[in-house]
Parts: C-alpha cells; sequence; structure tokens
C-alpha cells in the first residue's frame, strides 16, 4: 500500500469517527474553540483577563466574507448583562468588531437603561454602545440615531453619534441632521445674544459643523445611490 493510499485511508477514518459523533472536523474545532473560550472567561473574575478573552472573539476575522458562528452571539449576549460596565463596554466592541446585527435590540435597551445601571459610567457605556450601532446599522440603529438628534441639546455624547451616523451611511437621516444643525446654530446665537464667552459655545459650533458636513456627505451618497 502506498503512502498516498495510507493517508486517504486514515483521513477517512477519520472523517468516519466524526460522522459517529455527529461532527465534522471543522465543527469539532469550533466547539473546541467555543468550549475553551467560555471556560477561560469563566475561570477569573478580574475584569482585565475576562476582557482579554473577549478581545479574542474577533481575532482574524473577516466582516466582508465572514459570519459570526453563532456561540460568540450567544456569548455576547450574556456579556451584556455583566454588572461591569468594562466588560459590557468590551463586548460591544466586539459585536461591532464582528459585525453581529442580532443583537441590535439588546444594545439599544442597554444605551437606554444606561444613566440608571452604570452610574459615572454611564457614557462610557454609551459611546461603544453608538460606535457600535454606527457598524451594525439596521432599522433600530437609525431610529436611535434619529431620536437622539431630536432631543439632544449639544451633549458630548453627540460627537460619537454624529460620527456613528456618517460610518452608518444611510441618507435617511440627513432631514434629522439638517434639523440639528440648525439648533445648534439656534444656542449659538443664544450665547452670543447673552454675551457668553466663546468657550462656552465651541462645543456648540463644532456639534453644528460636524452635523452639516455629515449631511452633506450623506446628500451626495443620496444623489449617487452610493448607500451601504
Amino acid at each position: 500500500m502506498t503512502y498516498r493510499n495510507t493517508f486517504f485511508n486514515a483521513f477517512t477514518i477519520l472523517l468516519v469517527i466524526c460522522g459517529i459523533a455527529g461532527l465534522t472536523p471543522a465543527a469539532d474545532q469550533v466547539q473546541s474553540m467555543e468550549q475553551s473560550t467560555i471556560k477561560s472567561y469563566m475561570a477569573t473574575e478580574n475584569t482585565i483577563l475576562k476582557k482579554r478573552v473577549l478581545q479574542t472573539l474577533s481575532e482574524g476575522f473577516n466582516s466582508e466574507v465572514d459570519v459570526a458562528e453563532h456561540w460568540k452571539v450567544d456569548f455576547l449576549r450574556d456579556v451584556l448583562k455583566e454588572r461591569s460596565p468594562v466588560l459590557v463596554e468590551a463586548a460591544a466592541h466586539q459585536i461591532g468588531a464582528l459585525h453581529i446585527k442580532d443583537l441590535n435590540a439588546d444594545l439599544i435597551t442597554l444605551f437606554h437603561a444606561a444613566e440608571q445601571k452604570y452610574m459615572g459610567y454611564s457614557e462610557r457605556v454609551q459611546i461603544a454602545l453608538v460606535q457600535t450601532l454606527g457598524k451594525t446599522g439596521g432599522n433600530e440603529a437609525v431610529k436611535l440615531f434619529s431620536d437622539f438628534l431630536n432631543t439632544d441639546n449639544g451633549s458630548y455624547l453627540g460627537y460619537e453619534v454624529l460620527a456613528a451616523i456618517a460610518e452608518l451611511n444611510n441618507p435617511v437621516l440627513v432631514t434629522n441632521l439638517h434639523a440639528y444643525a440648525e439648533k445648534m446654530k439656534k444656542r449659538i446665537a443664544e450665547c452670543k445674544a447673552q454675551n457668553k464667552d466663546p468657550i462656552f459655545y465651541s462645543k456648540f459650533r463644532r456639534l453644528k459643523n460636524l452635523a452639516t458636513d455629515t449631511e452633506n456627505s450623506l446628500l451626495r451618497v443620496k444623489e449617487g445611490g452610493d448607500e451601504k
């Protein structure tokens, strides 16, 4: 028997064994990775070590061709329930890196509950959630950003929302962006009328400019039909 035949027969036997176990070699490898990742995460209470485990989830992942395994989706959904804002932030970043749209509803629920749930760390968590939604997109993200622009009066979180809208690249938000820029212009005018120091309203000026730039960019997308 030749070496080639020996190798072929051995490989065939391996496939049969895996078939009996209900697994292909690829499926076995995924299952092994799932078990080792979750075991490593659960083996420590150290937030830094847990965060490092989470960061391995997107290693080698290419969002243009790859799809996140179901176990990663389920795992990250559970991590979003953690009390630690650091872990929730890390989980959000991984969801964005893996482009997991199935967790948009969870992210938005957390966004609205952040101030009460994470107290002094709420903005940090909200920023991570907004950045992720800018990557995952979908109608839920569009609605969240639209509602935010309609109610925000010039918060620092506005910078992150505008950046996420730019990444989302959806022209449906053009009207909201225009209204937001006009709202910032009004705030600037009010500050000037009260003779306030320009430093005080420089934030509103930057937000207005960013909203206008994003609006113009999305108008070009709308005209060119280049929506993502």
